[in-house]
């Protein structure tokens, strides 16, 4: 799967996602991105329920659009969003709500082991995500909405690896220690196996299932 900017698009191109702007309900996804990176940018978006350094973009899903054997990611700013009809808090209210139905239904978790085909490894480590694997740490946006069965009744320590999903490791009790070494874990893939501009953030998360979303100790933050 490859993204596209819009001004990167030849005619042909354009017209071939005219379809995806015109069925924009079925093709809306959320995708979360650097709030500064957006901004940059000029990319429409939303909050976060990580906080403020993290934001919610939106950008328009299609299979083989494009090119041969690649799928289309096409970020939404204010004048594709004029050319929809949804530049208004009320069009922007709906199109997110629709992103976020439309990655519910998309929900993958599934065990890092299974994911990299090792015959061991910690069972416990789960990674959340989209079906494509691309653009699918917007998951935990919609965790709240539909939780998938193998972490329904969980605390857990989240892990962004990268823009494109989220490491989920169970947790009976927090501890600062222990997010401390997730924060280093986080750097560390950051710096040498991540590229810049698929980085999400340099921290780990906590959610507990009882209070909510939190960041840290000190900093709460509910959903």
């Amino acid at each position: 799967m490859q993204s596209f900017n819009s001004e990167q698009l030849s005619e042909e191109q354009k017209d071939r996602i005219t379809s995806m702007m015109r069925e924009w309900k079925t093709t809306v996804r959320p995708a979360l991105r650097p709030t500064e990176y957006l901004n940059n940018h000029d990319l429409i978006h939303t909050p976060s329920i990580l906080g403020d350094e993290v934001s919610v973009a939106y950008y328009l899903y299609g299979a083989d659009t494009l090119e041969e054997n690649t799928t289309a990611a096409l970020f939404l700013n204010n004048n594709l969003l004029e050319m929809m009809g949804l530049d208004s808090v009320e069009g922007v209210e709906a199109l997110r709500e629709q992103a976020y139905q439309n990655m519910a239904e998309e929900l993958s978790c599934e065990r890092l082991s299974d994911i990299l085909g090792l015959p061991f490894g910690d069972d416990r480590i789960m990674v959340l995500s989209n079906a494509e694997k691309h653009l699918g740490a917007a998951a935990i946006e919609v965790i709240d909405r539909k939780t998938p069965d193998n972490i329904r009744d969980m605390s857990f320590y989240m892990l962004p690896s990268s823009i494109h999903e989220v490491l989920i490791v169970p947790a009976d009790e927090f501890d600062a220690e222990t997010l401390e070494t997730f924060n280093h874990m986080v750097r560390s893939v950051n710096e040498c196996e991540v590229s810049p501009d698929e980085q999400l953030s340099d921290h780990a998360y906590m959610f507990d299932r009882n209070a909510g979303l939190i960041k840290d100790f000190d900093n709460g933050i509910t959903l």
